[in-house]
């Protein structure tokens, strides 16, 4: 099983042709690298050290994206990036739901406490 998705892989795998000065990950794609490493993480695909050391050049490469991105900024504008990534993931959530397994409603959950007048009395 895979930590990233398809998609992913192929994003950046794109990102190798593009020469130093102008790699970006964007927003987007991180949102998706992050919502995937969940996912491996929550199904057991890696022990977590090898998951998180599996992702510490993706995050170097974001993190150098953000440098580029934010040089020259104001605090206010180095800010507002932040702020948009967030509103990122916020946007791309439905991406992590629909991949996430679905377990039961909990109306759906027959409780196995008994009622209280079926309990006996001490």
């Amino acid at each position: 099983m895979r930590i990233l998705s398809e998609d992913v892989l192929e994003q950046l795998s794109r990102l190798r042709e593009v020469p130093a000065r102008d790699f970006r990950i964007p927003d987007s794609l991180w949102a998706h690298i992050i919502y995937d490493a969940a996912l491996a993480h929550h199904r057991n695909v890696l022990p977590q050290e090898h998951l998180l050391k599996a992702l510490t050049p993706l995050y170097l490469g974001k993190t150098a994206s953000f440098v580029l991105d934010s040089q020259g900024l104001t605090t206010a504008e180095a800010e507002h990036l932040i702020e948009t990534l967030c509103r990122t993931f916020e946007k791309e959530k439905e991406y992590l739901v629909t991949r996430w397994p679905q377990s039961h409603d909990a109306r759906d959950v027959v409780s196995t406490t008994p009622a209280r007048s079926e309990r006996s009395q001490p």
